[in-house]
């Protein structure tokens, strides 16, 4: 059973799922190999990480009712998991504004995923995003300086630079 409980606890739903189906009937823990399995069915559901998999995985663990022996472990992932949904849905609308791939919208896209809070689960994925598009950015900024060092260094104006020949008078 501590196998179990440490597999719930590392969020391990697959191995969760593994060692509820196994547990002996005759250990007398029928009730609590049910609920592991009702919670590892739910973390295989929210690990996919879309509103409607965490929508799933809420509903699948509010089964739970008060006085199952793991109601108190399905209402702490029940609270995650709504955190959670929060942060998807302000992602997903910041990834369609990144989609039009504009200064602005970037821009608009890195202010929507500012507001995912430290606090939230999700806050890492925030933050990658945000590094992401912050870097798409400075590309889409930059690039008008790469296109004329480009095309300076095709004029061969670079080349002669380089090997020393300085416009000007010479003395």
């Amino acid at each position: 059973m501590q196998l179990a409980m440490d597999a719930l606890e590392q969020n391990n739903w697959q191995t969760l799922a593994n060692i509820a189906s196994r547990l002996p009937k005759s250990l007398g823990m029928e009730e609590r190999a049910a609920d592991l399995n009702v919670l590892a069915n739910a973390g295989l559901s929210a690990r996919f990480g879309t509103v409607s998999g965490i929508n799933g995985a809420i509903a699948e663990a509010q089964r739970l009712n008060p006085g199952r022996p793991l109601y108190a472990e399905a209402q702490a992932l029940i609270a995650r998991w709504r955190l959670e949904q929060e942060a998807v849905t302000v992602l997903e609308q910041a990834e369609n504004l990144a989609s039009y791939g504009n200064v602005s919208s970037l821009t608009a896209a890195i202010a929507q995923a500012r507001s995912v809070p430290t606090s939230n689960p999700r806050y890492a994925d925030a933050q990658r995003k945000i590094n992401d598009w912050t870097n798409q950015v400075q590309l889409i900024e930059d690039q008008p300086f790469l296109d004329r060092a480009v095309e300076l260094s095709r004029g061969g104006r670079c080349r002669r630079l380089a090997a020393g020949d300085r416009p000007g008078p010479r003395g």
